[in-house]
């Protein structure tokens, strides 16, 4: 039985369902591989969020690293990153470690079409995360002109929690603006 470390992302803490999901489509495809998960990294982070200001990610490597394990599980392409550099970071991280990137949802070979099939998989999770953006600015958008405030009201406290950063304390360079369409 071969070792591997897990790694779940959700993108809120509102999203706990989908760490249910993500763990039981990991568990059944270690089962069908032959794979003991020594363990579990969940990660609470933007798809989009750079490699460098990902601990929980950079700690599922480095546990790659100490354990010897021989892959990175996760459930789909997409809940690795959202950005194609992240995922190519990590598939290159791992070949020098020895270990593969292998999601549940399949594309895991090294054969010339599965090189295409998760290229295409982050062209397409790429695509995802832009149109998520596109449609929370129409959003956005459409309520400022129905004339609703936005935000919190003058005076209001807000009671419930921010979303939690899975790289909180890590300083933040300015935030570059999409010019509007």
């Amino acid at each position: 039985m071969l070792t591997a470390i897990a790694l779940l992302r959700v993108s809120t803490e509102d999203q706990k369902l989908g760490v249910g999901a993500q763990r039981a489509e990991i568990e059944a495809y270690a089962r069908a591989h032959d794979f003991e998960v020594s363990a579990w990294h969940v990660e609470i982070t933007s798809g989009g969020t750079p490699f460098e200001k990902r601990p929980v990610l950079g700690a599922a490597l480095e546990a790659v690293a100490t354990e010897g394990a021989a892959a990175l599980i996760v459930s789909k392409h997409d809940r690795l990153s959202r950005d194609p550099l992240t995922s190519l970071l990590v598939e290159r991280a791992l070949a020098k470690l020895g270990a593969s990137l292998l999601a549940a949802d399949g594309a895991n070979g090294t054969d010339p079409a599965s090189e295409l099939m998760r290229g295409v998989l982050r062209s397409v999770a790429l695509f995802e995360r832009r149109l998520i953006g596109l449609r929370t600015r129409a959003a956005l958008a459409a309520l400022k002109a129905s004339g609703r405030t936005l935000g919190r009201r003058p005076g209001q406290v807000d009671v419930r929690p921010r979303k939690r950063r899975s790289d909180a304390g890590v300083k933040r360079g300015p935030q570059r603006r999409q010019p509007a369409a």
